[in-house]
Formats: C-alpha cells, sequence, structure tokens
C-alpha cells in the first residue's frame, strides 16, 4: 500500500485522544509473543497473525489492522520496484519515529482469502477482540494500555468498528484513536462489480462490502449513534479518515484510476477526506 504522511495520521489521532509521546517506561520487548518472527525492524510472515511487533511496558499502543484479501505484512509494505530505497514497511516506520518510541505495536490480523466462504466480519472482529484480550508469557495484554490507536486499511476499519461497537464495555474509559484508510462505512462499488466472483467463491466477507447491505447499513448507523452518545456510555473514540485509490489485489488496470472506496463512504464520522494520496513517500 502506499505510504500516506502516517505520521501525521497517527500523531493527530494521539492527539485527538490526548495520548502523551513523553517515556512511560525503559520496559520493551521487540517483537515479542508466541508467535513473533524473527528480527527488529524485519518483516512478518504474510502467515502470522496477532503479534507484537514491538512490546513495551507503557500506556499506548498501536494496532494495525489490514483490510481484505491481505496481510500483517503485506498490507502494511510499500515497495517501489524503481527506487528500492523509497519502500517502507509502516510499522518500522513508527517504531523508528521518536514521538512514538514509547508506544507499543500490535499487528492485529484475521483470516481472508477468497476462499474463506462464511468467514465473516463479525467473526473477524471476534478473532482481533481474543487477541487483545490475550496475555502472552505474562506481558501486559493489548486491551490494558489506557491509550489504543487502531490504523485500519479498507475493511479492517469496518472490522474494528464493529469491534468497538459490539465491545463497548471492554474500552469504557479509555482513549481510543482510530485511523481510517478507504474504509468503506457505506460499502465499495467494487464490491457491488465483483459480485459475481464473492457469490461463486461463497466468500460472505465479500458480499457484506458491497452498498446497501444490510449488514454494513446497520453497523454504520450503530457506530453513527455510538459516537454520538459515546460520553453517556463512558467513552472517548476520536478518529481521522482518509481516502485513496489503489487497488488491493490488481494494480495498472482499467479501474485504477478510479477511487475504490468513494469519499462519502471512507469519511463517514470524522470529517471529510483530503484527495486521495496516491504516491510514495
Amino acid at each position: 500500500m502506499p505510504v500516506f504522511p502516517l505520521r501525521v495520521l497517527c500523531l493527530g489521532a494521539a492527539l485527538l485522544v490526548g495520548t502523551p509521546t513523553a517515556p512511560f517506561s525503559q520496559t520493551s520487548t521487540e517483537r515479542g509473543g508466541a508467535a513473533a518472527a524473527s528480527a527488529v525492524g524485519g518483516l512478518p510472515s504474510p502467515a502470522e497473525r496477532n503479534i507484537w511487533y514491538r512490546y513495551k511496558d507503557s500506556n499506548t499502543v498501536v494496532v494495525f489492522v489490514h483490510g481484505i484479501f491481505s496481510n500483517i505484512r503485506d498490507c502494511w509494505h510499500y515497495k517501489d520496484s524503481t527506487n528500492p530505497a523509497r519502500s517502507a514497511y509502516w510499522p518500522e516506520m513508527i517504531s523508528r519515529d521518536a514521538e512514538f518510541a514509547d508506544a507499543g505495536i500490535f499487528l492485529a490480523g484475521y483470516y481472508t482469502a477468497p476462499g474463506s466462504r462464511a468467514y465473516d466480519i463479525p467473526q473477524s472482529a471476534a478473532d482481533i477482540h481474543d487477541a487483545l484480550v490475550r496475555r502472552t508469557r505474562g506481558q501486559q495484554r493489548v486491551i490494558d494500555k489506557p491509550n489504543i490507536i487502531f490504523v485500519a486499511h479498507s475493511t479492517g476499519g469496518i472490522v474494528v468498528r464493529h469491534l468497538l461497537y459490539h465491545n463497548q464495555d471492554l474500552f469504557k474509559g479509555k482513549n481510543v484513536g482510530l485511523v481510517l484508510i478507504a474504509s468503506p462505512s457505506r460499502g465499495s462499488y467494487y464490491a457491488n462489480y465483483l459480485r459475481m466472483l464473492s457469490s461463486m467463491f461463497r466468500n460472505q466477507m465479500a458480499q457484506q462490502l458491497q452498498v446497501n447491505n444490510p449488514y454494513l447499513d446497520q453497523l454504520h448507523y450503530n457506530f453513527r449513534d455510538l459516537l454520538a452518545r459515546q460520553q453517556d456510555r463512558g467513552l472517548l473514540i476520536k478518529g481521522i479518515e482518509r481516502c485513496e485509490n489503489h487497488m488491493i489485489v490488481v494494480r495498472d488496470l482499467w479501474f485504477d484510476d478510479k477511487l475504490v472506496v468513494d469519499p462519502d463512504s471512507c469519511a463517514a464520522y470524522f470529517g471529510s477526506c483530503p484527495e486521495p494520496t496516491t504516491s510514495g513517500p
């Protein structure tokens, strides 16, 4: 995925929720956890899900949530074939940023493949919920952090909204920041265009992304109501939304010059989106 002004987006979300950037503690474990990959700064395996990229005994965690037909590596890895030096991995960028020196980084994931069939958005949210409340080797759980910033791409933003709405008690008293990138809150017309394929593969998640899907419409109304009443429910949710127009699966074809997600669909909660970003760093 192309590199947005990621630092600006995450800093914006941090400031919105009042997350301090001063040091919290000196304790950290790079790529900690049972399923963690090896080297710090390296890329995780596409098969890995729900691991610490960097564990910190601090008050803040940045949780990356990928989109459909993607994974914790490829979604956040921008590869510049003409200039490899410009390639970047989003979690690694955050890990090197001094403003986030004491923030943990968690790579949340869920099963998504053309043949995933009945595995849908609620099940994806349930899997991430289980990962957030799971304790690994005596480390603090993700959900124990007072400040949680979700960076979610595409379907990942829908998964996070489902997670927040259906687990409100879990997030009471916490500062929650959302960075939603091309998240089709009202669906994507590309999902409608590809409905024959999603029906052929019986892919429930892809069907849920279609415009006018009853599940997606209901979640939209529920989440909008949640934001309006969040103070009464002991919640503090702030966010930023951005659009982009790179196709997740296929690039440089006839539809690459169109927006995968309509601006009205990816700017439904926190204000209008600026012009889409497609360039590298």
